[in-house]
């Protein structure tokens, strides 16, 4: 269902009515938050927490300005917020896990980009199930171009999500 439907815009009743209660409520937030630093308690709201990637992902689609503007403070808020109680669950992992430190930087249209490329890792590798660290590590490179587009405003974030391995360690050393 949702694969048909997205990028656009959510219209599951569900996914509305999940949305506008959270963002009307911020204790259900901290609820999140609370929730998320037990992972197997937290894979119980994986409907929710889909729900609102959802919303989030059809809400930026939607927004009409190319830059992020004072009056999606509460948006990007909600956004980050769900990114991260995703991370501290377990469901993104490295570097996945810090592409909320990131949201204020990017411009709406990035942004749908940024959360269809999460949307499509967790749909790939649930986190209901658990997977092995060499099957994610392909998904990973959905981040670069993402950073290359935006290296002015992402550039001082390029190391913590990709740092440099040294190619060479394991060569001889020069007698």
């Amino acid at each position: 269902q949702y694969t048909e439907l997205l990028p656009k815009r959510s219209g599951y009743e569900f996914d509305l009515h999940v949305y506008n209660k959270v963002s009307q409520t911020p204790a259900l937030l901290v609820v999140l938050d609370i929730l998320s630093s037990s992972p197997p308690h937290f894979k119980k709201c994986w409907q929710h927490v889909k729900s609102l990637l959802a919303t989030s992902i059809g809400l930026w689609r939607s927004a009409k300005e190319t830059k992020l503007e004072h009056k999606h403070a509460a948006q990007v808020q909600l956004t980050r917020k769900v990114l991260q109680v995703m991370s501290r669950a377990g469901w993104l992992k490295d570097p996945w896990n810090k592409v909320s430190e990131v949201v204020h930087e990017l411009s709406p249209p990035e942004l749908v980009k940024l959360l269809m490329a999460v949307w499509n890792t967790l749909m790939k590798f649930p986190p209901q199930v658990e997977h092995s660290p060499e099957t994610l590590r392909h998904e990973f490179n959905r981040l670069k171009p993402l950073f290359v587009d935006n290296i002015v405003a992402l550039a001082p974030y390029y190391a913590r999500f990709f740092p440099i391995l040294n190619e060479f360690s394991n060569l001889p050393e020069d007698s």
